[in-house]
């Protein structure tokens, strides 16, 4: 197919269905072999954030065949990180509990100059699209909910409403909860850039905690990876604003949340396949983040200039109890093997037991020197195992063991 591009008249300047044209300096026409591009230069250019319909009228190919042309046009590109998904509530408070629906979703501009929103999606358990183009000033809140008459009648001022798409249910009576993610996108394509991603890992045992009926989860530090479990807590009660009352049938219950504002709750980072993790405040190109480090690893982060406990404003200002003595006592204990083989030297046999601190035997594989497995025990699940080894040569042999909260290797001698 050919086409041929032109003003509707002699130029820029035209009346009537040109009039509309003035806008444009400079339009350029491309042939990308499987598509064409129509490039069109405005002065003044597109405002970031607000909406524009594109009409192009008249339009007829070589053929004489007529098309018109109309799209919704928006321009907004923020840089990634510049907002923030801060707080999230899932729990559903009414009757129904183990029913989970997505109430609200809060976003924070946390660029130190105004982001628009018109144009964003939010996307993955809500689908909002068309925001309002508001310019949320830097350290600004602004909060998309299901509902906003219930909104406004338990938080006291009001919230976007989006009437699309939302998660109806993550869980349902007593069945496992399931991941969800939400982002923020441009409109550009459907493949655009995140401005930011989260992933609410509700079946991961760390997420557990902050699966409570009437409680939202917040970042506990705004300039935190806010995908990272260990930088979300539960929104606790704050004594200085009373309790959040949402009526139901005639049935008041308490909400735990905070809306439009930064409350932090306790948190705890677990461990990593049985390694304690504990909060540091570490110092980052972009400023100070509370981040969980392994016990093993507080020595380097504080060589670094990290220190325990959270940076202001975390979610438990609390620093951690023990001495930095007692913490490198801790992890010089955990790197003490967890397993050990006896008899070795072995000849018909041996036996590996586990230190009961540290969970079951899982799996265990017996490789020669050359590479080659010569034994597999599967699905074992218990702490003391034998080993057959009747019929092996003679010689070194490493044995790999493998359990829930334990991997290691011996070097089994056969005689």
């Amino acid at each position: 197919q050919n086409y041929v591009f032109g003003w509707p008249t002699e130029g820029p300047g035209a009346t009537g269905h040109g009039a509309v044209l003035p806008q444009v300096t400079q339009a350029q026409f491309y042939n990308l072999g499987n598509q064409y591009v129509l490039r069109l230069r405005m002065q003044p250019p597109l405002v970031q954030g607000e909406y524009y319909t594109l009409a192009l009228n008249n339009v007829y190919d070589l053929n004489g065949n007529f098309e018109d042309f109309e799209e919704e046009l928006v321009y907004n590109i923020p840089n990634p990180g510049d907002l923030v998904i801060s707080e999230v509530f899932f729990a559903d408070p009414s009757p129904a509990h183990g029913i989970h629906r997505l109430q609200f979703v809060e976003i924070f501009n946390a660029a130190p100059y105004p982001v628009p929103l018109g144009g964003l999606r939010i996307k993955g358990a809500i689908a909002a699209h068309d925001m309002p183009n508001i310019r949320l000033k830097p350290r600004e809140y602004y909060v998309i909910t299901r509902q906003a008459p219930a909104f406004l009648q338990t938080f006291g001022f009001p919230a976007w409403e989006w009437k699309g798409s939302w998660i109806e249910n993550i869980s349902e009576d007593g069945e496992p909860l399931e991941a969800q993610e939400l982002y923020i996108q441009t409109t550009d394509h459907h493949d655009a850039p995140y401005v930011d991603y989260v992933k609410l890992d509700f079946p991961s045992p760390l997420w557990a905690p902050l699966n409570v009926d009437a409680y939202s989860i917040e970042v506990c530090y705004l300039r935190a990876d806010n995908n990272h479990v260990g930088n979300w807590a539960l929104a606790v009660e704050d004594d200085n604003l009373g309790e959040y009352i949402y009526t139901y049938e005639g049935v008041d219950y308490q909400i735990y949340a905070s809306p439009g504002r930064s409350r932090f709750g306790e948190i705890s980072c677990g461990f990593e396949n049985g390694m304690e993790l504990l909060r540091m405040c570490h110092e980052t190109d972009y400023g100070f983040m509370t981040v969980c480090v392994r016990l093993d690893q507080v020595g380097s982060h504080l060589a670094h200039g990290d220190f325990l406990g959270d940076c202001e404003g975390g979610c438990d200002g609390d620093t951690d109890p023990r001495s930095i003595e007692e913490l490198v006592e801790a992890a010089a204990a955990f790197h003490t093997p967890a397993t050990r083989v006896f008899p070795n030297p072995a000849s018909n046999q041996a036996w590996v037991s586990i230190r009961p601190d540290r969970g079951h035997i899982l799996q265990m594989e017996l490789v020669n020197l050359m590479g080659q497995k010569v034994k597999t025990l599967e699905n074992l699940y218990h702490r003391n195992i034998e080993v057959p080894l009747a019929g092996l040569p003679k010689g070194i042999y490493l044995l790999h063991v493998r359990g829930d909260q334990v991997d290691e290797t011996h070097k089994l001698t056969i005689e």
